[in-house]
């Protein structure tokens, strides 16, 4: 009975100090909408640039430099750098790429999750065919690798729907792009799409090529290919197959050269342990691709420096409401001592200032947010009239993770709590009798 008592007692007193707070809101409402509109600029500010910075940096790294996966290390031979040339260790000593020593190595890794070695297709080849898209027949030099075929998004869907004896390709983006900016308008051609070269048949012409002629270890031989895809893991000039299928295609061409891959993707447990199994990797005596991680640690630091003038801004919007309840309980003194006289404890007086600040803070955050949602729909409607090509690649280019939406709440709620807090503290502290009759 009597904790029931007391828990009655304290959800009314919950209510009344709900209550003054709003009732306190809506007596200064100039005060109030400063407060709110100093919050609201802030989390705003600080939410849009945020997620131009993390939008930018996934269209550059998935898009333009065609990042791997943050938790995915590219790993290569290791290099002999002599300044204008540099050589790969393993060729000097009549080796090329890795073998499954080096993969087995890989995986022992404490921190490694998966291995994706690249199958190396050292066979002059070329490419056939072209009479459905250009209108007469072409021909080009091709290079081949074999992958995993999950990494270049090739489903049992897309093996089963391949007619027999149909050799499964996947081409860049890199490639499509360079074709579509560079060839297609010098050669009056039509641009291309990955959903355009979907189910394109050629033929590849194996063991003889333009370039490197016609290798005498290698049997000569034609095979029909099928584009199912693009992928930014595919070979960057050329056509990448499911590894099963480079090792059936050695096997039967070439079956004295073996295997060997060209590098191997290494997948670790948890982006976080990417640094560490880096220098693990390299303590081995192999080499990293760090164009990417540069990439990424460049726009990394611009898109921190510039939520911190967001982060700036709130803090001038918290020293605003501390400013703002100073002179507010400078003038609410008397009250507050007959408050305090009736009875109020001191902590419930403090408690009562931040509620109204944690009010003001609530809402200036999500005016915040919704400001951001407003920038965002005019940022990319302005694309959109101004520049469609662009608009038709990139879509809808500012994303906002449910994770950023949560921090801005909560920078704005403790920006204000703790602007408010201070005064309260101060205010309080002074004897409530100097204020009485």
């Amino acid at each position: 009975m009597e904790c029931s008592v007391q828990h009655e007692s304290k959800t009314m007193k919950s209510e009344v100090m709900l209550h003054v707070a709003l009732r306190q809101i809506r007596n200064t409402p100039s005060r109030t909408f400063l407060a709110i509109f100093g919050i609201a600029m802030g989390c705003g500010i600080f939410t849009i640039i945020s997620a131009l910075g993390l939008s930018g940096r996934d269209l550059v790294l998935k898009e333009i430099v065609h990042e791997l996966p943050l938790d995915m290390i590219e790993v290569t031979p290791k290099n002999i750098d002599l300044g204008i040339l540099k050589f790969n260790a393993g060729t000097l000593l009549g080796q090329s790429g890795f073998g499954e020593k080096e993969v087995k190595r890989l995986e022992s890794l404490p921190a490694v999750t998966k291995v994706y070695p690249k199958l190396e297709i050292p066979l002059p080849m070329g490419a056939q065919g072209g009479q459905q898209l250009f209108g007469r027949k072409l021909y080009t030099d091709l290079f081949m690798t074999g992958m995993d075929a999950r990494l270049l998004g090739i489903t049992p869907e897309h093996m089963n729907g391949l007619p027999q004896n149909v050799v499964p390709v996947v081409v860049s983006n890199t490639l499509i792009d360079m074709y579509n900016s560079a060839i297609a308008p010098s050669l009056n051609l039509p641009q291309l799409t990955s959903k355009s070269l979907n189910g394109f048949q050629f033929d590849i012409r194996l063991g003889r090529s333009l370039m490197l002629g016609q290798d005498g270890k290698t049997k000569v031989g034609k095979k029909r290919a099928q584009i199912v895809g693009a992928s930014s893991y595919a070979v960057k000039l050329g056509v990448s197959v499911p590894i099963e299928t480079g090792r059936e295609i050695l096997a039967e061409f070439a079956p004295e050269k073996g295997e060997r891959y060209t590098s191997i993707l290494v997948q670790a447990n948890h982006p976080k342990a990417v640094p560490g199994l880096a220098k693990q990797i390299q303590s081995l005596g192999f080499s990293i691709d760090k164009t990417a991680q540069h990439t990424s640690q460049i726009l990394n630091m611009a898109t921190g420096f510039a939520s911190l003038t967001g982060l700036l801004i709130l803090l001038l919007a918290g020293l605003n409401i501390a400013h703002s309840f100073f002179t507010h309980l400078e003038e609410r003194r008397q009250e507050l001592a007959i408050m305090h006289a009736m009875g109020m404890r001191r902590f419930t007086v403090i408690a009562s200032i931040c509620l109204q600040a944690a009010l003001l803070g609530t809402f200036g955050s999500l005016g915040g947010i919704f400001g951001a949602y407003l920038t965002s729909f005019l940022l990319e409607g302005g694309v959109a009239y101004f520049l469609p090509q662009m608009q038709e690649s990139l879509g809808a280019f500012i994303t906002f993770p449910a994770w950023l939406h949560g921090s801005v709440l909560l920078l704005g709620l403790s920006t204000a709590v703790l602007g408010a807090f201070w005064p309260a503290y101060r205010i309080t502290r002074t004897n409530p009798t100097r204020f009485l009759g």
